[in-house]
């Protein structure tokens, strides 16, 4: 950046007045009391909507009456109150939200004893309105609200220590819920997702939807139930669900971006005395389905620590760099430990902080409004919350604002670009007079170290926004890309926003399959999918294999949408169409939002038409002799004949038994000599059974199948040959056949 003389002069006497931003620990604790009661949550929310975070928490009560309470801020970490609302009996979980989306903050509490969670509706004053209750699962430890239906309105999950489950209710946008469904945390057989008491929801693929982790303290697991995208709001469980080891006991689980990467990691406080940290491979592995956390590293923090609960921020610099630090509860040494986050998923130890007895659920914030993170933590046998002030102040100057307009992130409109170029979008300015530069850079996910600088700019670009770099995506290979936008002030203080976004350069996989003969209702098979970028779509047709236009296999669908995964991908029914025995071709030609497209072309013959069958020697109703063979002919036709069988019936036998088999075609040709020898003189039936090779109806079956019957009689002539009444040479010849034969 080049600046006059004087406008140096200025800028350099602004800059030596803002001090630094980095963590030089928390101030003295100071309690809250809250006479009676025994908090076990809290939860920051600005609840009189006067800009500045206030504090609820929830405790038990000796006397049974058990409530939340509210300490109003004062703007500078002193608080006024506490003030009570009466809950369920004994909550264990305190969340805020605005649930009925009237700008004011509700809370809600899980209640362990009652079996159920509360909903008070905030008045936008520090007050709120009556309790509403739904009931849940057996002894409820912690909740969580998410849109997990992705209808835009806020749910709730609340996790069932007893019976070893999570109940999600869908919100109505007006304070109202519904459950949904009751999901086991636990496996098959019953021993990976027992006693869960945390939970917490976020999108761990990327996909648009948040899914669910429990800590299961009985099993040293946790549960992550994916949502089902074909279906949100619902989720994979049971032995469709994902477990996960961690530490010992684990009793609370946080779900954030902990090596910026830009996926979404989980963090676990264990009752045996270590952080468990499982990392995402979302990104590294250029994006799966279902994450497995395969990376996981522990931190101890002695054999005598009992971590009981997490909270997770950037406690050592101003809130938007990224680089999240925990803070864990150890609740039998009445202590809080903090673990330093060096940005890239390394941690080291930041010190114990003395709290009042048994601290449980801690929180983060900026409480005073100058720029770091302050903690809460409700403190359960002490009978208060311990508020401890951040003492890293930045003065005088404000953090740059930066922000990422376009692209979007993955997942949701704008998350997808289309090769080769794109154009970066967003705001990168300081509120104060402070601002220094911003950087773009972008690198493959799957490469930490491949990052390349798009832009470096000492101009600020301020609301409403502009083109803060292009990207030349030419001759990169196709997936996920994660865009960093810093944002520096003269204090040397930044502020970070990231974006992973979807690099399309090609449609991705097309795999068809249709049976090389087909009749009736054929089947196009196979999959047709594209990872990035969206809406795709799909066509399929047929014509002779002499060549013409193409026509839609079903006019009903001459376009099909969404992606298809090893599944039908449309049906052809030839009859209804009066499609002609004959050759042709298949095609499908798979597109995304992107216009790029890929195609596979497929020969195919239609085959309607049955066998021809017909026996025409001996004749109907011919007598024979009980001895020799009985020479059988006739016919059995097909252009795709698969096979005939020549049969008969009759006499001591009940079923078919076969004379003669083929696989080539015969016509008015000899098909087998039936060897007649000893069988009882009796009336017989010869079948004749021919099929084709076609596939029909889609199910695999060969169903062209033709049939012809003829009877005949074995045994002795009750008559000499006709004509009755002339005796001559035909008639010596049948007495001496049953004369040799046998016959009386």
């Amino acid at each position: 950046m080049i600046r006059t003389p004087r406008a140096a002069a200025v800028l350099v006497a602004a800059a030596s007045a803002i001090a630094s931003g980095q963590f030089t620990g928390f101030a003295p604790r100071v309690d809250l009391p809250m006479p009676g009661y025994n908090p076990v949550g809290s939860v920051l929310a600005d609840l009189d909507n006067d800009g500045d975070l206030d504090i609820a928490a929830c405790g038990f009560s000796a006397a049974g009456l058990d409530h939340f309470a509210i300490f109003l801020n004062n703007g500078d970490a002193t608080f006024t109150g506490p003030t009570y609302w009466s809950v369920g009996n004994s909550p264990t979980a305190i969340i805020a939200k605005d649930v009925n989306l009237d700008g004011k903050m509700d809370l809600l509490t899980s209640n362990r004893d009652t079996d159920d969670f509360s909903l008070r509706l905030g008045d936008g004053d520090g007050t709120f309105g009556p309790e509403l209750y739904w009931s849940v699962g057996d002894r409820p430890q912690d909740l969580v609200s998410a849109d997990f239906n992705g209808d835009g309105l806020p749910d709730v999950a609340v996790v069932n220590e007893f019976d070893d489950s999570v109940s999600v209710f869908f919100g109505n946008g007006a304070g109202g819920f519904a459950l949904n469904f009751t999901y086991t945390t636990n496996n098959p057989d019953g021993n990976y997702g027992n006693g869960p008491r945390g939970i917490t929801a976020a999108d761990l693929n990327f996909d648009g939807l948040p899914d669910i982790v429990t800590a299961n303290t009985s099993s040293n697991r946790a549960t992550v139930m994916y949502n089902i995208a074909g279906a949100p709001g619902n989720f994979f469980y049971g032995e469709f669900a994902y477990f996960l080891t961690t530490g010992e006991t684990p009793f609370d689980v946080d779900a954030h971006d902990h090596d910026n990467d830009g996926d979404v990691d989980l963090v676990f406080a264990n009752g045996g005395g270590t952080v468990t940290r499982r990392f995402n491979e979302y990104n590294e592995s250029g994006g799966v389905a279902f994450p497995s956390f395969p990376t996981s590293s522990n931190y101890n923090l002695g054999a005598s620590s009992r971590l009981v609960e997490l909270c997770t921020a950037d406690f050592d610099d101003l809130e938007s760099d990224a680089d999240r630090d925990i803070v864990v509860s150890d609740e039998v040494n009445s202590r809080i430990g903090l673990l330093m986050n060096n940005g890239s998923g390394g941690i080291s130890f930041g010190g114990w902080y003395a709290t009042g007895s048994a601290p449980e659920h801690p929180s983060s914030g900026d409480l005073d409004g100058d720029g770091d993170i302050d903690l809460v933590v409700a403190q359960y046998s002490a009978g208060s919350v311990g508020v401890f002030v951040n003492k890293s102040t930045v003065a005088l100057a404000d953090p740059p604002v930066v922000r990422i307009d376009s692209p979007g992130s993955y997942g949701t409109t704008g998350g997808c670009v289309c090769g080769p170029n794109a154009t970066i979008t967003g705001v990168a300015y300081s509120p104060d007079a402070y601002f220094d530069h911003y950087s773009v850079r972008v690198r493959p996910v799957s490469n930490p170290a491949g990052w390349v600088t798009l832009a470096f700019s000492g101009t600020a670009v301020g609301e409403p926004g502009g083109t803060l770099a292009t990207w030349d995506a030419t001759g990169l290979g196709e997936g996920f890309y994660l865009f960093s936008l810093t944002g520096v002030n003269l204090a040397g203080n930044s502020t970070t926003a990231e974006t992973v976004v979807w690099l399309s350069q090609n449609y991705s996989s097309l795999n068809v399959g249709i049976p090389a003969i087909v009749g009736s209702t054929a089947c196009v098979t196979g999959f047709a999918n594209d990872d990035g970028c969206g809406p795709n779509g799909y066509t399929v047709d047929y014509r002779p294999s002499a060549g013409g236009v193409w026509i839609p296999v079903d006019p009903a669908h001459p376009t099909y949408s969404g992606d298809a995964l090893n599944v039908t991908l449309a049906t052809w029914d030839t009859i209804g169409l009066a499609i002609p025995d004959g050759n042709y071709q298949i095609r499908v030609v798979a597109y995304n939002g992107c216009g790029q497209q890929k195609s596979s072309t497929l020969s195919v013959k239609v085959d309607n038409t049955a066998p021809t069958v017909a026996i025409t020697v001996p004749d109907q109703c011919s007598i024979f002799a009980p001895f020799g063979a009985v020479e059988v002919r006739g016919t059995a036709i097909d252009a795709n004949l698969g096979s005939w069988s020549l049969q008969f019936t009759g006499g001591p036998f009940t079923s078919w038994q076969t004379i003669g088999t083929g696989f080539a075609n015969v016509n008015n040709g000899l098909l087998a000599n039936w060897d007649i020898s000893g069988l009882p003189p009796c009336a017989y039936t010869l079948r004749l059974v021919a099929s084709d090779t076609a596939t029909l109806n889609c199910n695999g079956a060969i169903d062209h199948t033709s049939v012809y019957l003829r009877s005949v009689q074995l045994g002795c002539r009750a008559d000499l040959a006709e004509p009755y009444n002339l005796l001559d040479l035909a008639d010596v010849l049948a007495f001496v056949e049953a004369f040799t034969a046998g016959c009386p």
